[in-house]
């Protein structure tokens, strides 16, 4: 009746942290059918999901947005982003990034927590205090010092916890 059957309900119990583009999509619709199936209603079913670190809604892909404020040059976006520009590419062509290219990319950049928390929504995403990994991220965003390392060091936790790392290239 959700629209899942004991495959995906076993894949996302092992992988709780993946956010490929069809596992979220999924997701979201099992959650969808959940809220009218058990009649929740917004509230209760953004609740829900958001302990997966999804929101039912994207607004739109702010990706674009940031290669914008670049003036649209890619390689000096790429080279502070930490990304390269071969799936900047790919992104700003509208290929629908994963939560940690997202993190990574924000954190490079270095977005506030609020600027981060948006950019994530944006997609479809949000920091889960459910989620290991995003735990770790909420941890490192508030305890560590923002320098040239701070994302190493959230990747050298999250790999020291065997969770996955944030996305970028080394």
């Amino acid at each position: 009746m959700l629209g899942c059957n004991k495959t995906d309900v076993s894949r996302w119990e092992n992988n709780p942290c993946s956010t490929h583009v069809s596992v979220t999509d999924k997701k979201r619709k099992v959650v969808k059918k959940t809220m009218d199936l058990l009649e929740l209603g917004e509230k209760k079913a953004e609740q829900l999901i958001s302990r997966a670190g999804l929101t039912l809604e994207k607004e739109g892909s702010s990706i674009k947005d940031a290669i914008v404020s670049y003036d649209g040059h890619i390689g000096a976006f790429a080279a502070k982003s930490q990304i390269s520009e071969r799936m900047l590419q790919y992104y700003k062509n509208g290929k629908i990034p994963t939560k940690q290219v997202i993190l990574a990319m924000a954190i490079t950049l270095e977005y506030t927590v609020e600027e981060i928390q948006w950019l994530l929504r944006n997609n479809g995403f949000c920091l889960s205090k459910s989620l290991p990994n995003d735990v770790v991220v909420l941890w490192g965003l508030q305890e560590l010092p923002r320098d040239g390392l701070f994302l190493y060091r959230i990747n050298e936790i999250l790999e020291d916890l065997e969770l996955p790392m944030l996305m970028t290239k080394q």
